[in-house]
């Protein structure tokens, strides 16, 4: 049995073809050559006041959907910035927001409708002082997916919020105050005014309100972790959320501990009344090394050409030289090592797809070797869009800068 792929093979939209022999996944290395950036017409980096690039940018994190009543397609993003308070260089804080965009002609374009998920003015109280400190949370890693509300079409989005201070920015988040948020629409615009149902553990920051407290749907989950990467997908009637549970050894991830868990409900009535069921593990740390990695992170959740259900990952690993050379913060020793698309045996009994040898079901696995050694970011798909996967490269500069770019690759698995 072969399976078909196609793979853009130049800059221009004319596709090749490429029969692979069973169990071959498709290699796809995203440089500029052959991975050109995806314009989002009426949005725009975030640049300073003298018109420079900013040192956070970009487009992040994407999901691609496809509108089951009209047949656009909608992408949400996230959307890292810089905004300037004060009259002074350095009075700025760093934020991340959702923006939303749609496409009327299969993905061929794209324009943004709008900010779905503007970041919010906040006021936590410090973890270790308790002295009430001003700044913003922010929203990111977004995902959404049209479902049935009570029979009804409707659309849901979830999305991570953590809190940033506007003094120290990203090396002074408050990791108590990482939850994610899931709500429900009429349609993905209207996703921005709606009230959210909050997952979380009973040891996050009393801003976070949780609703849903993992730690008491499950023992899987371990005393100290983050709820991030969270995907959307519905199927047979119910909505499955699966997201990756970041575990971590005092200040340092431990990624044998870490692993993509998975819940579901049946959506009826209210969001705030909906029961939740822990299904159990999708992946973790054997997984992880399987693909490269010691952990997997940037879960997402798709169908690929042939209807079968696919999960985009990205294996993640420790860099103990790049961690070192900044302490402070102890998300800077992880890097990315290319995504992976496998597919995925159930999300009921939870599990990846295996060969028949026993070796994970991969359709595609993307790179981006000019990206450097911290490696690119999260990928999103659907089979209805003429991008193919969406890719995320990364550009990091140590002390300098970080951005983001969204690459449709014209791969589909």
């Amino acid at each position: 049995m072969h399976r078909v792929f196609a793979v853009l093979v130049c800059p221009a939209p004319l596709f090749l073809w490429v029969t692979l022999a069973a169990g071959e996944p498709v290699q796809f290395d995203c440089t500029p050559a052959n991975c050109p950036t995806l314009v989002i017409e009426g949005d725009a980096i975030s640049r300073l006041p003298n018109g420079q690039p900013a040192g956070f940018r970009g487009f992040a994190d994407p999901c691609v959907r496809k509108d089951p009543e009209n047949h656009a397609l909608w992408m949400v993003y996230s959307w890292p910035h810089v905004e300037y308070v004060g009259g002074g260089s350095r009075d700025f804080v760093v934020g991340v927001e959702t923006h939303l965009a749609s496409s009327a002609d299969g993905g061929v374009t794209w324009r943004r409708t709008g900010v779905l998920w503007p970041k919010t003015p906040a006021r936590y109280g410090d973890v270790r002082t308790r002295i009430p400190v001003d700044g913003f949370v922010s929203h990111e890693v977004p995902n959404i997916a049209p479902i049935l509300l009570d029979g009804t079409p409707a659309w849901v989005g979830v999305r991570l919020d953590y809190f940033l201070g506007r003094s120290g920015n990203y090396q002074a988040r408050n990791p108590r105050s990482f939850c994610l948020r899931l709500m429900t629409a009429t349609s993905p615009a209207a996703l921005t005014n709606a009230t959210p149902v909050t997952f979380g553990i009973a040891e996050n920051a009393p801003e976070c309100r949780v609703d849903v407290n993992l730690h008491a749907l499950s023992d899987d989950f371990p005393l100290r972790f983050i709820p991030n990467e969270p995907a959307v997908l519905f199927k047979d009637g119910r909505l499955y959320l699966a997201f990756v549970v970041m575990a971590f050894s005092g200040q340092k991830p431990d990624f044998p501990q870490s692993f993509i868990a998975v819940l579901s409900t049946v959506p009826r009535g209210g969001v705030r009344s909906w029961t939740w069921r822990y299904h159990g593990k999708l992946a973790g740390h054997g997984e992880a090394s399987a693909l490269g990695g010691e952990s997997l992170t940037q879960i997402e959740l798709a169908l690929g050409q042939d209807g079968r259900l696919l999960a985009l990952l990205t294996p993640e690993a420790w860099d103990v030289r790049l961690a070192q050379e900044n302490s402070r913060d102890p998300f800077f020793g992880i890097v990315h090592r290319g995504v992976a698309i496998v597919e995925v045996a159930s999300l009921d009994s939870p599990a990846l797809g295996r060969r028949p040898d026993g070796r994970l079901a991969e359709r595609a696995i993307l790179a981006a070797s000019q990206d450097g050694e911290r490696g690119p970011g999260a990928a999103a798909y659907d089979p209805a869009s003429a991008t193919g996967v969406v890719f995320t490269r990364r550009d990091i500069v140590p002390g300098k800068s970080l951005s983001w770019s969204l690459h449709p690759t014209r791969v589909h698995p």
